[in-house]
C-alpha cells in the first residue's frame, strides 16, 4: 500500500511540473549554436572578445622604424623600375677606320675664306666617293646644282647638310654651302690644320674629322 501511495505521489508531482512549464515537453530538432530561449547577445559577446580591456589580450607597440623601412623598400623598387627602362641614346658616330682616312688635306687659305668651299682633289673624289654612286647621282654632281650630302662630324657627333659638286674652272670638286659656318667657324679651323674625310656607303654620308692642328 505504501508503495502505491508513493508512486501516485510522484506521478502527481510530475504532472504538476509539466503543467507549470509546458516547454519542457518540446524537443528542438533545429541544429543551432545556441538555444533561442537563452538570453545571449552575440554582438556584445563578439565585441567583448575583441576588446583587450576585457580579455587581457597582449598588445604590442608600433615599430617606429616600420615606415622608414617601407619607404626604403619603395625607393628601391622605383630604382629597379628606372633601371629596367630602355634608355634611347642619340645617333653615335661610327668608329674611325683603322686605315688612314682616304681623303686627307692640309687646309689652305682658300679653304677658309668667304667663298665657303672646301677643295677636294679630283682623284680623291673619284676613287673614294664617286665610284660608290649611281650614274644619276654622278650627273647631279657634275651639274651646276650639285648633289646635297650629309656630313657628320666624327669628333662632335653633329650632322650638317652641304653640297658636293664639280668646279669646272678649277677642274676639281668642292664641298660648299654651309662649309664656312658649320665647319670653319664652328670648329675654329685654321690654315695648315689637317682634316680627313671618307664616304660611309652604308649610311650614305661623309664622315669628317680634324686630324691634327697646325
Amino acid at each position: 500500500m505504501e508503495d502505491d501511495y508513493e508512486t501516485s505521489k510522484m506521478l502527481a508531482l510530475t504532472l504538476s511540473l509539466l503543467n507549470t512549464n509546458p516547454e519542457l515537453d518540446q524537443v528542438s530538432t533545429a541544429l543551432t549554436l545556441c538555444d533561442p530561449t537563452w538570453n545571449y547577445d552575440t554582438n556584445q559577446s563578439k565585441a567583448e572578445e575583441l576588446d583587450p580591456a576585457t580579455h587581457n589580450v597582449p598588445t604590442f607597440p608600433r615599430n617606429p622604424n616600420h615606415e622608414k623601412i617601407s619607404g626604403t623598400n619603395d625607393t628601391n623598387k622605383e630604382l629597379v623600375k628606372k633601371k629596367r627602362k630602355l634608355v634611347v641614346l642619340g645617333p653615335r658616330p661610327s668608329p674611325k677606320p683603322r686605315r688612314p682616312w682616304p681623303i686627307r688635306k692640309i687646309l689652305k687659305a682658300s679653304d677658309l675664306g668667304n667663298s665657303s668651299r672646301l677643295l677636294v682633289p679630283k682623284d680623291s673624289a673619284t676613287n673614294h666617293f664617286l665610284r660608290y654612286l649611281d650614274d644619276k647621282f654622278v650627273q647631279r654632281v657634275e651639274s651646276d646644282e650639285g648633289l646635297g650630302v650629309t656630313v657628320q662630324d666624327y669628333d662632335t657627333g653633329t650632322r650638317h647638310q652641304l653640297t658636293f659638286k664639280f668646279w669646272s674652272s678649277a677642274k676639281s670638286y668642292i664641298l660648299n654651302g654651309e662649309w664656312r659656318g658649320m665647319f670653319v667657324q664652328r670648329r675654329g679651323l685654321k690654315e695648315k690644320d689637317e682634316i680627313g674625310l671618307y664616304w660611309d656607303a652604308s649610311r650614305a654620308m661623309f664622315m669628317f674629322s680634324l686630324l691634327q692642328r697646325a
